[in-house]
């Protein structure tokens, strides 16, 4: 049976704290100088995974400021992944069906796991569906305009 949670700005910002310090003792320089490249912003998407999983937790939506910081963390998130997928095809260049089966399936599959264990609908864990989307958007983009040299 599901309770409902206690929320608590203490217990939230707590929780950060202790996500930070464990972030701080595992310090280490960058290797590569490029702005956004595939270290950095795997290291703050993860930041914000974390954010993220301890607002859902916590049940930190009773909170309209953290609320809000949330809903910007998602849409940075969103930003990130497309980003990073953009940066992918227009490297590389590979726009086959393994590659855009295996992305989505890699994305997906505990999504859907998680749908048929605990009898929930798939856009209930609404965040894999929007990343998929407009995964789904810039393959789409890349295929009809494919990349330019200058």
């Amino acid at each position: 049976m599901k309770e409902s949670k206690v929320y608590g700005l203490g217990v939230f910002l707590a929780c950060l704290g202790v996500f930070f310090l464990l972030g701080i003792s595992s310090w280490k320089v960058a290797s590569k100088g490029d702005y956004l490249n595939r270290d950095q912003t795997d290291e703050w998407k993860g930041w914000m995974q974390l954010v993220i999983l301890a607002y859902h937790y916590l049940g930190a939506s009773a909170d309209l400021h953290v609320y809000v910081w949330v809903r910007i963390l998602v849409a940075s998130y969103l930003f990130m992944s497309a980003y990073g997928h953009f940066n992918y095809f227009w490297n590389k260049g590979d726009y086959s069906l393994f590659r855009f089966s295996q992305v989505l399936l890699r994305m997906n599959i505990l999504t859907v796991l998680l749908c048929y264990t605990m009898n929930r609908p798939y856009q209930f864990y609404y965040f894999m569906p929007l990343i998929s989307f407009y995964f789904i958007i810039v393959y789409l983009t890349h295929l009809m305009w494919p990349q330019m040299d200058a």
